[in-house]
């Protein structure tokens, strides 16, 4: 919704209204108009509130209050007319490993609020997390997995396997460490403007009398966690079945946000649906690319690290890369857009991408991830 409401209202400016009031005022006996002049004040007294109720009326009100192009809580006040909310931030929960060193025997307490964390990422963060219920390791058991809370929300607390590697609160004979698989309730971020507003439309379709398949992504998108849906509605275990394939910030939901989806379509469908909720089929792909810069422009260091934030960007929603679309469900993989926003890289000016050497191709229930992400630099005389 492209409208411009500045001409829409007729908006005028400051220096518009001012030249009417001058022309008004030339028909009456006012002849005063010169700099400083007591009407040319008052004038521009009135003249200014003016303009500035035309400035508020064509960039905030007006603009925020259609559905295409409401923005925060003004959005927020129109999706509640449909009974959409935004999805706010929650904290990840998981099961961390208590690991017992070899030398260290007997039963050992891990208390609840002891204190667990990773490395400093990338970003210069320490990520911590906090037991939430009391266990006892027993004499026989070298491990015990124990249930820890994001010390706060966002999706950047649903880390990688061997990555929680601190003990923080002093347990002796205790190492930690956490699986591929540690995740039980995914930590996300607030729910951003454009995907609210995508749930806001997708409502409206729940209102056909029959189980669309936009009807099962509006179901599947209003549980929390729960980043892209794609449904197959073509009978694909026989007549009457539905497949609802979604992914989360991490890209393959846990299975408890699997259920919970599962739980609210439950309550939606119609009787005669068999309803499955599950993961894409993922597709994992190297990328190689090698970043051109100037001899004397640019640092080589800096630009390889852009270079992979860019990359990783377009698989999982990174704040800072908000322009950056990221890889859905049955989308593939394109050079020419990996190309686009590498290129936007400070004094890159050429990018060549070893790999994949074509663009890859996919049906409607898989999922391109990164695996491997390799960036190079090289130097060039441009002269």
């Amino acid at each position: 919704m492209n409208v411009d409401f500045k001409s829409l209202i007729g908006a005028k400016s400051f220096e518009e209204l001012m030249t009417q009031a001058r022309e008004k005022m030339s028909e009456s006996s006012i002849t005063n108009w010169n700099t400083g002049g007591v009407f040319k004040n008052l004038a521009a007294l009135c003249m200014q509130g003016l303009a500035d109720l035309y400035k508020l009326i064509y960039e905030t009100i007006l603009p925020n209050s259609y559905a295409k192009t409401a923005k925060g809580k003004w959005l927020d006040f129109i999706a509640e007319d449909v009974d959409v909310q935004r999805h706010l931030a929650t904290k990840t929960i998981g099961n961390v490993k208590f690991i017992r060193n070899e030398a260290v025997t007997g039963a050992i307490k891990i208390e609840s609020g002891s204190i667990v964390k990773t490395p400093m990422t990338a970003k210069g963060e320490e990520l911590r997390y906090f037991v939430i219920e009391e266990v006892i390791l027993e004499e026989s058991c070298n491990e015990i997995a124990v249930k820890c809370q994001a010390e706060f929300e966002g999706a950047e607390y649903n880390v990688g396997q061997g990555t929680i590697s601190i003990l923080v609160t002093h347990i002796n004979g205790i190492s930690v460490s956490n699986d591929a698989d540690w995740v039980v309730n995914e930590g996300t971020n607030e729910e951003d403007d454009e995907s609210l507003r995508e749930r806001y439309f997708l409502r409206w379709n729940e209102l056909s009398t029959g189980s669309t398949a936009l009807a099962y992504k509006s179901w599947a998108r209003s549980v929390t966690g729960v980043l892209d849906v794609a449904v197959n509605d073509m009978h694909p275990r026989g007549q009457g079945t539905v497949d609802v394939i979604i992914t989360s910030s991490d890209g393959v939901p846990t299975e408890a946000l699997k259920k919970a989806v599962l739980d609210y379509i439950e309550t939606k469908r119609p009787q005669c649906s068999d309803v499955l909720v599950k993961e894409p089929n993922l597709i994992p792909i190297n990328i190689t690319v090698e970043l051109w810069l100037p001899i004397d422009e640019g640092d080589t260091e800096e630009t390889i690290a852009e270079g992979v934030k860019v990359t990783q960007a377009m698989f999982v929603p990174d704040e800072d890369k908000k322009d950056i679309s990221i890889q859905k469900i049955g989308r593939g993989f394109y050079n020419a857009r990996l190309n686009k926003y590498l290129m936007g890289i400070d004094s890159v000016f050429n990018v060549v991408i070893a790999s994949p050497v074509d663009d890859v191709l996919v049906e409607s229930g898989d999922l391109i991830s990164r695996n491997e992400i390799n960036i190079t630099v090289k130097r060039v005389n441009l002269t």
